[in-house]
């Protein structure tokens, strides 16, 4: 009865969504759904794609292509060919490109990138999305030096036209001969995402993870093969991959009908291909699907529905200094819904899963307007991060997943003998005029230089540091505006000692410890010493007083410099935001501690152990959350890219009943009177049913996991028994987790028993153990 409520309650509000809702701006979706994919047919081909498998791999994407995008298909070798003419999607567009992608051969000469993209890309309308396959090097010529003028006119002048065009190009270098600076440079200062295919045979993955980023899509969470279709889905799309031994696939329908590659209904579109297998389903039944196949971290769902769950593209290449927002919301036919009575029942969780293969994440309960926020504080490690946001509103479920890479936005190299400090970008799309960079060089007395840095060449900031008197200086720098990709960016690199001048700093003399044994030695040296002293009192005396005075001089000394060295900061400050350009020479204090690397993750202490007990990195399921109360204070983390940013922790609603929910709906459903239903007075009727659910999934063992409730019981029952019992939530997580890996096991987590374990446990404790309290 309660799950039947549940689901009752979420299929009345998604009819009434449309009543609360405002239009949403289509421009983003416009330019995501716009595909060009640009294939290389040079004569090495050949060599490194013998099987051809770029064939498959442009037929998945054409077969995966919505019918609200564009796309077109282009080979080059010396010419440009349009292989499949660019045009909006539709069935007759894609059987005309399953039967020309036959023609992508290796016969081409030569390898014309720089012309590729641009008729591609700039003489085609308004630049859209590329991906860019080619396994050489800007060759149009057997002159190198007119292929080394080539390559040098597509980084200085056809990049920045794209870049100012907002073309955005993915490119893939297939065989270790592609020119991956090149190709990498081309996509990091578009927005794109670069690279590798060691074989063929990651093409197709490569392909899809960039065909997600290009087209705007809705997905369906796939867990152990099962999947939920609600009411709002028209069709939906399953994508399975296969090997040469793997199982033949199988579909099964809520209504247990069993469907194959050559058995199946008419409304059911089956395609095979090399490792794969697209299934196509048309009005699906609602209820649960289950695919048998072998599991693969790439299979998906996706689905064409009215209600869509939006989800913020965020750049593919995102810098220190950097803190991008992620922001979540709901669309019921093209406009936002800001219904509270739909958004209160959608379980919304954002899945982070960082380089080092740690997985944190947080649920996100506040919204405004309809749309979820947060920010990614959770990037601090250097390399590839998954992003997923999924969301359970009882029967409605989706998810999104998305990629991005986290760097240094730049390198820093002192050139010894010129006395020059560069700055070398990570892409030439930092460029900005919008973007400031200033190195402050400090000497060994503390006096400090703040020099605004210029551009040279349109390759790397400069600076000279040739006026300075020769010795060691500590040089720092910090990075602040917008770059010409729109990414804003507040960076301080870390601190680096340079020696200026050819000659070496001098080491301090030391004294001689054979010197220093003689003195010691010498006959009642020490005596005559101790005498004098005690004879004159009076010297004594003004002796320590000189020294008191001079101690609170020094310390007088101190604190003027930190004030002063406080308005340099602001200064800096000024000179980044471009209100003035001079150089200023003045005495500052030391320079500010760099940030910790070793911080902890901004979702809160604790959080990040307890979300890697959920099992091992397949295991994508969310368990019920978990409420930390008091969460780790964020001002305490010197960090500045993270020290204001906090992710809340709130708890969520649990399910019901499922039985006795299905026999309530199967009545209600045979109530077919004629009546028009009134969906206010539904949605008020299960509103004041909400305090029966919980209540019901409070005792059904789904009742959030109060820590702070547990450590008062523990304490109580350590009173009881006349001990000091303090308690480590910590060490309790280790527990749990070492209980969970000696299970091996995917079981959901149940709190209750993990609260009767750890209640025995601390009362055969309280006995003769004491244990520290370390608040979380």
């Amino acid at each position: 009865m309660l799950k039947l409520l549940a689901r009752v309650m979420c299929s009345t509000a998604m009819l009434v969504v449309g009543l609360y809702a405002e239009a949403m701006p289509d421009n983003a979706s416009e330019q995501r759904n716009d595909i060009r994919l640009i294939i290389d047919i040079s004569g090495s081909m050949k060599q490194n794609d013998p099987e051809n498998l770029r064939v498959p791999a442009v037929n998945l994407l054409v077969n995966l292509l919505p019918t609200n995008a564009s796309a077109g298909v282009w080979t080059f070798g010396q010419q440009v060919n349009m292989l499949v003419p660019y045009q909006a999607i539709d069935d007759r567009w894609k059987k005309a490109a399953l039967s020309n992608t036959n023609r992508i051969n290796s016969t081409g000469l030569y390898t014309n990138i720089g012309v590729a993209l641009e008729q591609v890309l700039l003489a085609k309308g308004p630049a859209g999305t590329a991906i860019l396959l080619t396994d050489g090097v800007v060759d149009i010529s057997k002159d190198p030096s007119v292929n080394r003028k080539e390559k040098a006119w597509i980084v200085n002048q056809l990049l920045p036209r794209l870049v100012a065009a907002g073309a955005l190009v993915h490119t893939v270098a297939l065989s270790a001969n592609a020119d991956a600076n090149l190709l990498q440079e081309l996509a990091r200062s578009t927005g794109g995402i670069f690279d590798i295919a060691s074989t063929p045979d990651e093409l197709t993955s490569i392909f899809l993870r960039m065909f997600d980023d290009a087209v705007e899509q809705d997905r369906l969470p796939l867990q152990g093969g099962q999947f939920s279709v609600d009411s709002s889905v028209e069709e939906f799309t399953l994508l399975a991959f296969s090997g040469d031994d793997a199982i033949a696939i199988q579909l099964r329908s809520p209504a247990n009908e069993f469907y194959l590659k050559n058995s199946h209904p008419n409304f059911v579109q089956w395609y095979e291909d090399s490792g794969f297998e697209l299934i196509t389903v048309k009005q699906p039944v609602e209820g649960e699907w289950q695919l048998f196949a072998d599991e693969d971290p790439q299979n998906r769902v996706t689905v064409l529905s009215n209600l869509k769950l939006q989800v913020t593209n965020l750049n593919n290449t995102v810098y220190v200094g950097d803190v991008p927002a992620l922001k979540i919301s709901f669309s019921n036919d093209g406009q936002r819904i800001i219904d509270a009575k739909f958004l209160d029942l959608m379980d919304v969780q954002l899945l982070v899963r960082k380089p080092s293969g740690a997985r944190v994440g947080t649920p996100l309960t506040e919204y405004s307007e309809g749309v979820f926020s947060t920010a990614l504080a959770v990037l601090d490690e250097p390399g590839r991060y998954q992003l997923k946001v999924s969301v359970d509103g009882r029967t409605f479920k989706r998810e999104s997943v998305q990629e991005i890479e986290y760097q240094q936005p730049v390198q820093i190299e002192f050139m010894q003998e010129q006395s020059l400090l560069k700055v070398v970008p990570a892409s030439i799309g930092l460029f900005s005029d919008q973007l400031n960079v200033i190195a402050a060089v400090k000497d060994a007395n503390g006096k400090r230089s703040l020099l605004p840095m210029s551009v040279v060449d349109g390759e790397y900031w400069q600076a000279s540091l040739s006026n300075f008197s020769p010795g060691q200086y500590d040089v720092a720098l910090h990075i602040k505006g917008t770059t010409s990709a729109g990414q804003f960016i507040d960076y301080n690199a870390a601190k680096m000692q340079v020696v200026i001048g050819a000659a070496e700093l001098q080491d301090v003399p030391q004294t001689d410890p054979a010197l220093a044994d003689d003195v010691v030695q010498q006959d009642g040296i020490f005596t005559r010493i101790i005498d004098w002293l005690t004879n004159n009192p009076l010297y004594v005396g003004a002796g320590l007083a000189n020294f008191l005075i001079a101690g609170a001089a020094y310390w007088f000394f101190k604190k003027r410099a930190k004030i002063e060295d406080e308005d340099e900061d602001a200064e800096l400050t000024e000179l980044l935001a471009g209100q003035d350009g001079s150089a200023v020479d003045e005495p500052a204090a030391e320079l500010e501690a760099e940030p910790d690397p070793e911080s902890d993750d901004k979702f809160g202490a604790g959080l990040s152990e307890i979300v890697d007990a959920w099992g091992d990195e397949d295991d994508e399921d969310v368990p019920a959350p978990i409420e930390l109360e008091d969460i780790a204070d964020p001002s305490d983390n010197t960090d500045p890219l993270q020290a204001d940013l906090q992710g809340e922790l709130d708890n969520q609603p649990a399910a019901g009943n499922d039985s006795e929910l299905d026999e309530a709906l199967q009545q209600a459903s045979d109530k077919d009177d004629g009546e028009v239903l009134d969906t206010d007075a539904l949605i008020d009727e299960m509103q004041a049913d909400t305090t029966d659910l919980e209540e019901a999934a409070a005792a059904d063992t789904t009742a959030d996991f109060d820590p702070d409730s547990l450590i008062d019981d523990i304490q109580a029952d350590g009173d009881v028994a006349d001990t000091e019992v303090e308690i480590d939530p910590d060490s309790l997580i280790d527990d749990i987790q070492a209980d969970g890996d000696v299970a091996d096991t995917e079981a959901e987590f149940d709190p209750d028993s993990l609260i009767d374990d750890i209640q025995a446990d601390a009362d055969a404790a309280a006995a003769d153990t004491e244990l520290s309290l370390i608040h979380i």
